[in-house]
């Protein structure tokens, strides 16, 4: 069906004089070998990409001519290729909302102040699209990277420079991977630590300013401009930004990729200096904050400005490199040829879109990775900020799900091919509606609750003092003992100092009878010696209580290494374990309101050891049901590697904001340790995603009461 030349409302622009505005830049580009032609507003900001068909049009907008002249030239050129009324009224209609065209008429006032007011609805609208990226400009940078780009110039951009950076990093990939455990352990056992908390948030901002200003420096050495500096709060957290959108006026793709990408490599730089210094340092302040900037400026940025599935550095170095603008678009339009191709198969109106597999792969990972990162984003707010994650979540369903099902209602409707076999397009559409229906409510998934447990003693694996006492005789830690073997001997203090003035006085009898030959005074002191004999046995029968033993074969192990021999004890105190392969149990604690949502539909327990990569099942020995906030054991904060945020009690105790419930465990028979790690996962019985999610917000709701 050929298009028509013509359009009904074209008398409204044909005498209109249209002429490109004077600040209005234009670059010439090519894309993928398209020539390709870029305005830009640096007023406003925005630019418009043109093909060389539309440049015809746009190039002879020159305020002399009318729309009606130029528009019969083309048509005189070149027939075959000229564009219809609706083609020019679609352009001009798009260069002039862009504000990059005017006309010599008088300006109507009321159209300026309505396209103003939807201007400024459509900044607030975005801002409520993305309310946990809010920018606020500051000032503008360009006198200073101006001022300062010569002596930056003169030891960044040359040949030296760039080889000692390289030189640089990859000694620093020789030390993190040299010291690969200590740095994987430091993240795990400091990153949450208090101090770091407070290092980091000093540290994030000033690290993230230098990036910005590399951003700067490098678009000030292709000769472009930057015009604003300022905050942009992620998750409400202040993170500098800087304005490097004239980079797209660069006709070499390099240029534009190298801009993209200078934050990343500055960033990295630092990352590579702070690690190798780290290397050298002894355990203090220092390396401790050297190492806090190598997980910001290089963990961090590779996880997020390297990671070209956000809109930051790497999604518009991605986009350069694939001579794609507008990235994100063109992939989501790729989706939809796609689609349609597949909708209107055989019908030999649209093809799949062959060589554009780069484009589908990335919008398909692109929206994964999105749900992925709203899901994360959404659960840490709901958990920390009930009503305002909530809403926030609301507005997530809305854009990630509920707008894009919208979206594929209304295709059939506006698209022309689609609109010319509405059978097959709607029963593709109710397809996939009923497959969403099916996927949240009706398709039954895994959910499971994952935690940290450690390695204790099994119940009679302890040895405890029978009776108040000193110790005397104390076993070495890790010593092999059989069963019943002696370990300690307790003497109470009141005995011993009854058999030492029992010893005495028969000693003394003893001597008293020897010198004695008085008949009458040997009997008595015979009976004397009789009696205190008898009261030494019974003061060595009762010293002899204080021998422990071993309850079971196994080795000794010693939890206070401060106790030494002669030190006293109390009756019931805890001297040590004796402990073998099967002395193990598994302990952990898990908050109360997490333990009752999941208890009742756990199919199996599935336990992970990482020192010998054991992995299998266990199960539940006992659960306390007497609830405390008391953190048992030091090896389950989240300081120390564990799951459980804590604060300190008025007693000194780790306190956690919520009641825990204590379980054991069966341990693996790999653990041969005390205070070993094991991951511990609660695998849930298979369940639709809806009463999941339903059961995730109650249970946050009834957190945020209880606390």
């Amino acid at each position: 069906m050929t298009p028509s030349l013509f359009h009904p409302e074209w008398h409204f622009v044909a005498d209109l004089q249209f002429f490109i505005r004077t600040e209005v830049q234009v670059s010439f580009h090519k894309y993928k070998n398209q020539p390709t032609y870029i305005l830009r507003n640096p007023i406003s900001g925005r630019t418009f990409k043109v093909n060389e068909r539309t440049w015809k049009l746009v190039s002879r907008l020159d305020g002399i001519r009318t729309v009606q002249e130029i528009w019969g030239q083309m048509v005189k050129d070149d027939k075959s290729d000229a564009p219809t009324q609706s083609d020019i009224i679609e352009v001009l209609n798009s260069l002039h909302h862009s504000a990059l065209i005017s006309c010599h008429e008088l300006p109507d006032t009321q159209e300026l102040t309505d396209r103003h007011q939807t201007q400024n609805l459509q900044a607030k609208l975005q801002k409520l699209k993305s309310p946990l990226s809010i920018k606020i400009p500051l000032w503008d940078p360009d006198q200073f990277l101006s001022s300062t780009y010569p002596t930056v110039a003169r030891f960044v951009f040359n040949p030296f420079a760039f080889l000692l950076a390289i030189i640089t990093c990859v000694t620093a990939l020789i030390v993190c991977s040299t010291n690969f455990s200590e740095i994987t352990s430091s993240t795990t056992d400091q990153l949450f630590a208090l101090e770091n908390v407070i290092s980091f948030s000093l540290l994030y901002p000033v690290i993230k300013a230098i990036h910005e200003l590399g951003h700067g420096y490098v678009l000030k050495h292709y000769g472009g401009r930057s015009h604003e500096i300022g905050l942009m709060f992620l998750l409400f957290f202040p993170v500098p930004y800087i304005d490097a959108s004239e980079s797209t006026l660069f006709p070499n793709k390099w240029a534009r990729l190298n801009v993209a990408m200078a934050g990343i490599w500055v960033e990295l730089l630092i990352a590579s200096c702070a690690i190798i210094t780290w290397s050298f340092l002894e355990p203090g302040l220092v390396r401790a904050i050297c190492f806090n900037i190598f997980i910001i400026a290089g963990v961090s940025t590779v996880l997020f400005n390297g990671n070209p599935l956000l809109r930051f550095d790497a999604y518009y170095a991605l986009s350069d490199l694939l001579e794609t603008p507008n990235l994100t678009k063109e992939a989501n339009r790729t989706v939809g040829e796609a689609i349609k191709s597949m909708v209107l198969a055989g019908k030999n109106i649209t093809r799949w879109p062959t060589g554009r597999t780069t484009l589908l792969i990335y919008s398909v990972a692109a929206f994964i990775y999105r749900i992925v990162i709203f899901l994360v984003i959404s659960t840490y707010l709901i958990s920390n900020f009930f009503f305002l994650g909530a809403a926030l979540a609301i507005l997530g369903v809305y854009t990630t799900l509920i707008k894009p099902m919208f979206w594929l209602m209304k295709q059939p409707m506006s698209d022309t091919d689609l609109k010319r076999y509405p059978y097959r397009t709607w029963t593709a559409v109710i397809i996939v509606c009923f497959c969403s229906i099916y996927g949240v409510f009706f398709h039954e998934i895994q959910w499971s609750y994952a935690t940290t447990a450690i390695a204790r003693p099994a119940l009679g694996s302890e040895v405890r003092a029978p009776i108040s006492g000193v110790l005397r005789i104390q076993p070495s830690t890790e010593k092999a003992v059989k069963a019943g073997e002696p370990l300690w001997i307790i003497t109470p203090t009141r005995l011993e100092y009854e058999s030492q003035r029992v010893a005495a006085q028969i000693e003394q009898t003893k001597a008293e009878l020897q010198a004695n030959t008085k008949a009458s005074d040997r009997k008595k002191l015979e009976n004397t010696l009789q009696y205190l004999e008898k009261t030494g046995q019974d003061v060595f029968q009762k010293l002899s209580s204080g021998l422990v033993r071993a309850p079971t074969d196994g080795s000794v192990f010693l939890p206070n290494q401060n106790q030494i021999e002669n030190s006293f004890v109390y009756q019931g105190d805890l001297l040590g374990y004796v402990l073998n392969a099967g002395s193990f149990q598994l302990v952990t604690q898990i908050p109360e309101l997490d333990y009752s949502d999941f208890s009742s539909r756990v199919s199996h327990i599935e336990f992970y050891l990482p020192s010998t990569a054991e992995s299998g099942q266990t199960s539940i020995i006992s659960v306390n049901s007497r609830t405390s906030n008391v953190i048992s054991h030091e090896q389950l904060l989240i300081d120390n590697g564990g799951d459980l945020a804590a604060q300190v009690g008025p007693n000194g105790d780790q306190l956690s904001i919520h009641n825990l419930v204590q379980l054991r465990l069966l341990a693996p028979t790999g653990v041969r340790s005390l205070n070993e790690r094991v991951l511990v996962r609660f695998v849930q019985k298979a369940q639709p995603l809806a009463p999941i999610v339903y059961r995730v917000i109650k249970r946050n709701f009834l957190s945020l009461i209880d606390s």
